[in-house]
């Protein structure tokens, strides 16, 4: 037979039984349409957190409390203390005299917060910042104002709204003005940042959050000390002057800080300096591995349809033991009927492979469709590579898993095979 034939035959062979076909079928698709849905949507999220680190700027460094990232992570998200910066290090590495090669500093606090006006309720990440926020982040002021350094001198109970959480407050009441209530303490709306603005870091700051000042927020609603008693900060952003001097300001900063904090030869910082192409270099690589990861748990489901194809491919070889007689009878060799059989098994592997592409692409343009409502949406990336291992794997599945079906099939003896009923 030749490759054609064997195809027709594997085709006919499966519309006899239909539902037993469409059963067997259907493990396949949710193993293909699990791998093409998680392998997207993890490649899509890093796409998204890529484009949003790289969208910070090259000439952008964070400062951290901690020496390395686990304890810059653990310090950022304490509220009770260990902070090793402070405002006062803010205010030295923006002297131009200790850090010539840096261009602004923007120190901030964070921490979740009850928000309320009237019984309208959320809770929100609040965050502690001084005006050089809206260049750092660059944010825009849709209406209203942003905060002075009058207001962060002065420790006052103002705030500027992320656009999502003005309407969600207010409701299409103008909020300039009225009070909502942070922690149970009353702020003045004094502005809301524009839709659409500003880099969304880890928080979706400029959408959902809200900014105070600095001062107030350490005073009033967050406190986190210093091993000296002093009031901590959990991040500094730092832009540099432009992106061709980021190193020397990462150098400047870095003695400057081993300089305050008393640090002597050998002993390791106490804070961590993370720039735009470093936080991308460990980015992708997480991502990365929690792609295979989710990959590879979806991947189980394949062997577990091979094991489903294989059972059937058994079956059909019993059902049809005496047309194998007639055809070995008539001067079909082994391997033809090797051949037939083992074309069916890939044919109803690559059908549902096929399938599951499909419902794979439906499935992550739905997750990301959602993702999207949140302000998360990531595109959807179903590459030809993607695409092309999805069938490969499809067809060696069915290839492995009928192969011994398929022997089974070959090995029968003529006469036996025609003697059976």
């Amino acid at each position: 037979m030749s490759f054609q034939d064997c195809v027709i035959s594997a085709l006919k062979g499966l519309r006899a039984n239909k539902l037993r076909s469409g059963l067997t079928v259907l493990g396949m698709v949710v193993g293909i349409g699990a791998v093409i849905a998680l392998v997207s949507m993890g490649q899509g999220a890093q796409s998204f957190i890529i484009g949003q680190i790289g969208g910070m700027g090259p000439d952008l460094l964070i400062v951290r409390p901690g020496s390395t990232m686990v304890e810059s992570e653990l310090s950022m998200m304490s509220t009770g203390g260990g902070s090793g910066l402070t405002l006062d290090d803010a205010e030295a590495i923006a002297n131009p005299n200790n850090c010539p090669s840096v261009d602004s500093v923007a120190p901030e606090v964070m921490a979740a917060a009850p928000i309320t006006f009237g019984d309208r309720s959320m809770t929100s990440m609040v965050a502690g910042g001084t005006p050089e926020h809206a260049y750092v982040y660059q944010a825009e002021i849709d209406y209203g104002q942003s905060m002075t350094w009058a207001h962060v001198r002065a420790r006052s109970k103002v705030c500027v709204l992320g656009h999502h959480a003005a309407e969600y407050l207010f409701e299409g009441i103008n909020p300039l003005g009225r009070m909502v209530r942070i922690n149970g303490l009353p702020f003045k709306v004094i502005g809301v940042f524009k839709s659409g603005t500003g880099m969304m870091m880890m928080t979706n700051i400029m959408e959902d959050s809200i900014m105070v000042p600095i001062t107030t927020a350490q005073a009033k609603i967050m406190s986190q000390q210093t091993a000296g008693g002093s009031q901590g900060i959990q991040n500094l952003y730092v832009k540099a002057v432009d992106e061709t001097r980021v190193e020397e300001a990462k150098t400047q900063i870095t003695n400057l800080l081993r300089q305050r904090h008393d640090l002597k030869p050998g002993d390791d910082n106490d804070f961590t300096i993370m720039s735009q192409q470093q936080m991308l270099s460990v980015l992708e690589s997480v991502t990365g591995m929690m792609t295979l990861l989710l990959g590879g748990i979806a991947a189980i489901s394949l062997i577990v349809a091979g094991i489903g194809i294989m059972n059937i491919m058994f079956v059909s070889v019993r059902e049809r033991t005496r047309e194998i007689g007639i055809r070995r009878a008539v001067g079909a060799r082994r391997k033809d009927i090797l051949y037939q059989f083992l074309t069916e098994a890939v044919t109803l592997s690559l059908i549902g492979g096929i399938l599951g592409i499909l419902i794979g692409y439906g499935i992550t343009s739905v997750a990301s469709y959602i993702a999207g409502i949140y302000g998360f949406a990531f595109p959807v990336t179903i590459s030809p590579t993607i695409v092309a291992l999805a069938v490969g794997i499809a067809a060696a599945v069915g290839l492995i898993f009928g192969i011994f079906p398929a022997t089974r099939a070959a090995q029968l003896n003529p006469i036996e095979a025609l003697r059976y009923e």
